[in-house]
């Protein structure tokens, strides 16, 4: 599965697209949510999971992001559902950063405002 990952990550990099890595098994979430949301990469559980998701696919550690897995439950919670929309906005930025980049294409037309 590594390797597969490692493949696809190789190919994403190659076409310009950044990677995020979402980790949504976090075993110590909970602890993380209820001590102290803003330092919770700071966690030292935690920490060993995004340093062990960060050498097996070589990714940033500021893109590899908690984020908490809402398929089991049936009420939405605020402190969870920051971390969610802040890991939306970091897909969104690598997005908007990998279309940055790409080459404009000449079409031979110009288009009106």
């Amino acid at each position: 599965m590594v390797a597969k990952l490692k493949k696809i990550r190789k190919d994403v990099v190659d076409c310009g697209v950044g990677c995020v890595a979402l980790l949504t098994n976090v075993s110590d979430y909970d602890e993380v949510l209820d001590d102290n949301l803003v330092n919770m990469t700071e966690n030292m559980t935690s920490l060993n999971q995004v340093q062990n998701v960060r050498n097996m696919l070589n990714i940033p550690v500021a893109n590899i992001l908690m984020v908490s897995n809402y398929a089991s439950e049936r009420m939405l919670e605020p402190l969870k559902d920051v971390l969610i929309f802040a890991a939306l906005q970091q897909m969104l930025r690598a997005a908007d950063d990998a279309l940055e980049d790409l080459p404009l294409e000449d079409t031979g037309t110009t288009v009106p405002f």
